[in-house]
């Protein structure tokens, strides 16, 4: 049971260390982000993220139970590796443009791009699950910027 949240802090303690345990196993059975499958998408926005064509859930869920980790920080330990795993120069952070990649998205032709891209969506779809509740009540406009304020916290 938990008392009260935990601080900033502390979780990018647990983060840390969570991460130093699951990179191996997720190096050993060669999680990453299939972007082929998805290279002919159609633009426009998702409506449902292909999580399970995007990533090997069968082999996470199976690393998750076997590290007996909860699911929100699982998740967030898969986001910290995939990121890990795409170029600092095809990220916002590294200079790339947030317009280039939304105008390119899944049809890009650089695969590091790609990567990037879905990185952000699953990133995006985690953030709206946690805070439905809150995002719901927003419109539309807001609730996307507040979305979009959130991933680039994130990603940081």
């Amino acid at each position: 049971m938990t008392v009260e949240d935990p601080s900033e802090e502390f979780d990018k303690l647990r983060d840390i260390n969570d991460f130093k345990i699951l990179r191996p196993d997720f190096e050993k059975t060669g999680i990453k982000i299939n972007t082929e499958s998805l290279m002919r998408a159609e633009r426009g926005r998702i409506k449902r993220v292909p999580t399970s064509v995007l990533l090997p859930t069968t082999t996470l869920k199976e690393i998750r139970k076997n590290r007996k980790i909860a699911a929100r920080q699982f998740a967030r330990q898969v986001e910290m590796f995939l990121l890990a795993n795409v170029a600092q120069t095809r990220r916002a952070s590294g200079g790339q443009s947030l317009t280039t990649l939304k105008v390119q998205g899944a049809r890009a032709a650089d695969e590091e791009l790609r990567k990037y891209y879905w990185w952000r969506i699953l990133l995006k779809q985690r953030i709206l699950k946690k805070n439905k509740d809150l995002l719901v009540q927003l419109d539309m406009e807001e609730r996307l910027s507040r979305i979009e304020d959130s991933a680039r916290g994130q990603e940081d």
